[in-house]
């Protein structure tokens, strides 16, 4: 089988490419013919010219991984990894994914919608709205295009997310710890990878990632058992309603307070740079596929034999 593993992004792409470069050696080491290529406007000609069988999709953000290379190609009939065009742009958008979670019963940070004609006019009740809040433009991963506002002192600096986006995204900031829930597809059923959770400051003797606000440390879960359930049954259902497929990972908060886990976002296209050393730090799924005792390998391998339109091509 020819495998084209496509990379590549706006503000993602460095990430994307150290992705990408991952999977391509986990696949060849499996036996695959793996070509590494940088989406461009020539993506279906180059694919063609290979004889690519399925595409390991790897692009991430905006004009990328949103549905984009997704909907070519669907178009081009061509087996890909990962969510459908139609899940891939529902899933790259916050503000139509918050709307899905409240129609869903799905717990997330109140949240609400700001236009940039609104914010110069300057007549939102941002105190009304409650500090701290995070300004996020929509269509943005990583850390990118995303403010935290502390007080009015700080409104400004929303107009930097105004530089990604229009409208953007308030959220409230809950206080507390962020873990995550990854999943992907083996022969046909959805495997439901370990919460982990991130400790700050890093711990030098843990595997740590480098997240939006510095260096993490990554481990398995300890909150209680009830918490923990609570978790894994939402991510379940965020999985779910998104129409997500192949894999995806569901990032949340949980209340130190109240221990409520609060849905953040669904990613259709996360980090699977595998964990090599902790001056590189760890992709999250690769670490909870570890805790679970499965080979990054397997993992990889799993994801491509779910390949979108792989079984009907």
């Amino acid at each position: 089988m020819i495998v084209s593993v496509v990379y590549g992004g706006k503000e993602e792409g460095k990430a994307s490419a150290h992705n990408a470069k991952d999977i391509a050696e986990a696949l060849s080491s499996r036996g695959y013919t793996v070509h590494l290529i940088e989406f461009a406007d020539n993506i279906i000609s180059k694919l063609k010219e290979l004889g690519t069988d399925v595409v390991y999709v790897c692009v991430q953000g905006k004009g990328y991984g949103d549905g984009t290379l997704q909907a070519i190609l669907e178009h081009e009939k061509i087996p890909f990894t990962g969510s459908s065009m139609r899940a891939a742009c529902l899933i790259n958008d916050k503000i139509l994914c918050k709307l899905l979670f409240d129609r869903a019963g799905i717990p997330t940070p109140k949240w609400d919608i700001l236009s940039k004609k609104q914010y110069l006019e300057g007549n939102y009740p941002f105190e009304n709205f409650g500090f701290p809040f995070l300004a996020k433009a929509p269509t943005q991963g990583a850390s990118n295009g995303i403010e935290i506002i502390r007080s009015m002192n700080d409104i400004p600096r929303i107009e930097n997310v105004f530089s990604f986006d229009d409208p953007i995204m308030l959220e409230s900031f809950i206080i507390g710890n962020y873990c995550t829930v990854g999943f992907y597809e083996r022969n046909g059923q959805v495997v439901t990878l370990p919460v982990v959770q991130f400790l700050y400051p890093p711990r030098e003797d843990k595997i740590f990632i480098t997240g939006q606000a510095g260096k993490h440390t990554v481990i398995k879960c300890n909150f209680p058992s009830e918490v923990e359930e609570s978790i894994l049954r939402t991510a379940e259902k965020v999985f779910e309603v998104t129409g997500a497929k192949g894999l995806a990972r569901v990032d949340f908060m949980v209340d130190e307070k109240t221990h409520t886990p609060y849905v953040l976002e669904i990613n259709a296209v996360p980090s699977l740079r595998r964990t090599s050393s902790m001056s590189q730090g760890a992709a999250t799924m690769p670490q909870e596929a570890a805790f679970a005792g499965i080979h990054y390998e397997d993992m990889i391998e799993d994801i491509l034999k779910s390949a979108e339109g792989l079984s009907n091509a």
